[in-house]
């Protein structure tokens, strides 16, 4: 039997919907139409009741589900295994990033694995939300670093598996001698300055206060959109801009900057997680990355604003 099969089978009982299942795993609907069809016959069973576009899983769906996984789980680390002995392939693990990693969590994971001297390459990008969770459904990626509540704007949140990594206060933030530091209210002015920004989790956007959400959503602001935090401080430094930044502000690197926290009448946090897929067979490298991630998270407290 091709393991095919059994895939677009597993995306077709996830989303419920022939269209999404193929975009999910992009392929076309007509293929992933005839994939079932041919497993339907091949098997001797009905697996799905079709609706149109939409399908239930029938009794006999259900009960296979949980077998075609394993049967996808095992030849995932079968390949992975025969990879490693015939090209010593090891240790790759392909993340995508949410815009407030970079500084909170991929710098120290990355010193961790430099200092233990384990056998890991990490392969990072950053996206918005939405790109980076359809990278996950296709395998682009092992797992994502990204705010936990995102979780609960999606309508199939038991197809992930999202353990909570670390907790940090996010601060908007302008060079010292900005005028915005000056000016009270302080939110009359906040956005008749020029901004820098990474994308914004839907999350944080929805907690935010009314001003501050319109600003957001329905204003021409940001000035200037870039991929990641790092970028923003940095261009935020350079040019007198308005940015946001995360963790501790009271670190030795971050006392080098000329940017200060601008008092606000509210407080922002993140709440980051490792997002994986729950069908798919967690690898050595991926387990011990992870492990190296939770004495992160033990190590660093949350930390309180002043």
């Amino acid at each position: 039997m091709n393991i095919k099969l059994l895939e677009h089978f597993v995306s077709v009982f996830e989303h419920r919907n022939l269209t999404k299942a193929a975009g999910a795993i992009g392929v076309s609907q007509s293929n992933i139409s005839k994939s079932i069809q041919k497993l339907e016959s091949q098997l001797a069973v009905l697996l799905f009741d079709r609706h149109t576009r939409d399908v239930a899983p029938t009794p006999a769906g259900k009960a296979l589900y949980r077998d075609a996984l394993d049967c996808i789980s095992a030849m995932e680390t079968l390949v992975s295994h025969a990879r490693f002995f015939s090209h010593g392939e090891k240790g790759i693990i392909n993340i995508g990033c949410g815009p407030l990693i970079h500084e909170l969590i991929l710098k120290p994971l990355i010193h961790q694995i430099i200092s233990r001297d384990v056998d890991i390459q990490i392969h990072a990008s950053t996206g918005r939300f939405e790109d980076l969770k359809h990278g996950l459904d296709n395998h682009s990626y092992d797992c994502l670093l990204y705010d936990v509540g995102e979780l609960h704007t999606l309508h199939d949140p038991e197809t992930y598996e999202v353990i909570p990594l670390l907790q940090a206060p996010v601060y908007v933030v302008a060079n010292h001698d900005h005028p915005i530091h000056q000016q009270t209210p302080v939110l009359d002015y906040l956005f008749q300055h020029k901004w820098v920004l990474p994308p914004i989790p839907q999350r944080y956007i929805r907690h935010l206060p009314p001003q501050f959400q319109a600003f957001l959503l329905h204003s021409n602001k940001p000035d200037f959109e870039v991929t990641d935090l790092p970028q923003a401080l940095e261009l935020a430094e350079q040019n007198g801009l308005i940015t946001i930044a995360a963790g501790d502000l009271h670190r030795d690197e971050w006392q080098q900057r000329s940017l200060t926290a601008i008092e606000l009448p509210f407080t922002i946090s993140s709440d980051i997680g490792l997002w994986r897929m729950r069908s798919r067979q967690l690898t050595p490298s991926l387990v011990e990355m992870i492990k190296m991630l939770k004495t992160l998270k033990s190590s660093k407290k949350p930390n309180k604003r002043s």
